[in-house]
């Protein structure tokens, strides 16, 4: 028999991949090829090499997903026409994330999403699927990188992302984000800082602790006048420009601490807990906007026009404590491999919502 070769390329840790073989959306680093569910992954070169600034960017590229018109004042995401947002089939590092609240790339390491029946793997959720935004993890490696964007619509936006090597196997990365952004009007500013330290990386025990803050203070273009005409929507006024109020806004923020800790077993086998509590708080007054004559022709549409606003407001708060452990192990038994995945979970969400503001 002749000699046989066998070579296999060592993990390299890195922000410069492209294609991921492994993914943790099924509560367990697991390959790609084993889940038996359509799985789509947004890397962070991915993201930064399109500018997918924003949470629902990434999602718009991917298949299956579409955006409805929230009555809420942003977008319904559904998956494969189930509402992410309704379901609770968002989440961060596997844990669930609060709704209605707007989201950042900035400290996102990928997204993975998950197509088809999410409760086989969550126990909970909907049929279309899950979304799992995974954080930026401290490396082993000395990197640090910043970057700052220019565009259309006043948008400035500058992010830092610094690894610190701080042991031989401890690690501290900082991740953070400054964005303005004013288009004719409709505006948006966001602040955000994550920082995370590790010890033990890749060791028996691993231990983590991560803070996470984002702050996003807005002025939403909730609706454009239009009027049917012949069966046909038509919009007659500029679409470019802001229709609502100046004291119209849409502030959400979003702020939790997260400890970790993985221990590793001499089978193979691992056991991941993770606690995190946060608070998440929504202010949202944005106006609805129509014509004060409702038999209006286009023709008669001029400068002169009078418009009708009225108001649509939601406040929420919520405190948000939650337990996992996730136990996952391979092994073979009567010539068959096997896998092992169970866990516990405990969540607890104090909300208080406000859905007739400013009319109470």
């Amino acid at each position: 028999m002749s000699t046989v070769t066998v070579k296999e390329a060592a993990e390299v840790q890195g922000k410069d991949t492209l294609l991921l073989k492994k993914t943790t959306v099924g509560k367990g680093n697991q390959d790609i090829k084993d889940i038996p569910q359509s799985v789509t992954v947004f890397t962070e070169k991915q993201m930064n090499d399109r500018n997918m600034d924003d949470f629902r960017e990434v999602l718009r590229n991917t298949a299956g997903v579409t955006f409805q018109s929230g009555e809420t004042g942003e977008e319904d995401v559904r998956l494969r026409g189930f509402s992410l947002g309704q379901a609770g089939d968002i989440y961060v590092d596997g844990m669930k994330d609060a709704p209605l609240i707007e989201r950042d790339t900035f400290n996102l390491d990928r997204v993975e999403v998950l197509k088809g029946s999410a409760s086989m793997l969550f126990g909970k959720g909907s049929t279309g699927g899950v979304v799992n935004q995974v954080n930026k993890a401290p490396l082993l490696i000395d990197q640090h990188e910043a970057s700052y964007t220019y565009g259309t619509g006043q948008l400035h936006r500058a992010t830092g992302d610094f690894n610190f090597k701080t042991g031989e196997n401890a690690a501290f990365r900082l991740n953070a984000m400054v964005q303005e952004f004013d288009n004719y009007g409709a505006k948006q500013d966001k602040r955000g800082i994550a920082p995370t330290f590790a010890w033990g990386i890749g060791t028996r025990d691993e231990f983590s602790i991560g803070l996470y803050y984002l702050e996003s203070k807005g002025r939403p273009l909730y609706n454009h006048p239009w009027r049917v005409v012949d069966g046909k929507i038509n919009t007659p006024l500029e679409a470019r420009n802001y229709y609502g109020l100046a004291s119209d806004h849409n502030n959400t923020s979003a702020q939790h601490v997260t400890l970790g800790h993985i221990h590793r077993f001499d089978d193979n086998g691992e056991l991941n807990t993770r606690l995190r509590y946060g608070t998440y708080e929504r202010d949202l007054l944005a106006s609805t906007i129509g014509f004060q004559n409702a038999n209006i022709t286009l023709g008669q549409i001029n400068g002169n026009t009078v418009l009708t606003r009225g108001s649509k407001g939601r406040l929420g708060e919520s405190d948000v404590l939650q337990v996992q452990s996730d136990y996952n192990n391979t092994f073979n038994w009567g010539g068959k491999k096997h896998a092992v995945l169970a866990g516990v979970d405990f969540y607890d969400d104090d909300a208080k919502r406000n859905q007739n503001y400013p009319n109470t």
